[in-house]
């Protein structure tokens, strides 16, 4: 697969993510999701709600976590199990 297929800022998300810089990944993703009109708008909306949740949890907000959780369960479950190479699936049961 190409990297041809996918916007950098979404790339850059999905570096920053897997290094554990989740605040850099909601950076990176926020700023694709503000130009973005298409289809998969909502997908990345949860994925920012993914990075932020697990952002707040590392800093000991547990209650700011737990319902961004929720919310991006909610948004990211229309595109399972696969969306833009994300394994939805998997993400979703391990966090």
């Amino acid at each position: 697969m190409s990297n041809n297929l996918y916007d950098a800022r979404f790339l850059a998300g999905v570096c920053y993510f897997n290094a554990t810089d989740f605040f850099e990944a909601h950076e990176s993703w926020e700023d694709l999701w503000k130009d973005y009109q298409g289809p998969v708008r909502k997908f990345y909306q949860g994925l920012i709600q993914v990075a932020v949740c697990l952002h707040h949890f590392g800093n000991g907000n547990v209650h700011g976590a737990r319902k961004l959780y929720h919310s991006s369960v909610a948004y990211l479950t229309p595109y399972r199990p696969h969306q833009d190479g994300v394994n939805l699936d998997q993400l979703l049961t391990e966090l």
